[in-house]
């Protein structure tokens, strides 16, 4: 395996670790969201503009991960034993 797929592989993975983990976090930040909201800790102004930040970040996160699949893609596709 020559270094610099290896080296383009790890980045990769690494950069999908870091999109999963924080994909991971935004859906227990939701589900915090809602929770606050229901037991009266979250009016519903509150609710609706952290919610929006939410989806602004979830918007960002679909973006990222698409794109780390492609380069993820790319370097198998362009990887020459």
């Amino acid at each position: 395996m020559n270094k610099e797929f290896s080296r383009q592989a790890t980045m990769c993975k690494k950069s999908i670790d870091w999109w999963r983990e924080e994909s991971v976090k935004v859906a227990f930040e939701a589900e915090e969201l809602n929770w606050r909201y229901e037991i009266g800790e979250l009016t519903e102004e509150e609710l609706l503009k952290k919610t929006k930040e939410l989806d602004n970040k979830i918007l960002y996160l679909m973006s990222k991960g698409g794109f780390e699949n492609r380069q993820l893609f790319e370097t198998f596709a362009e990887y020459k034993a």
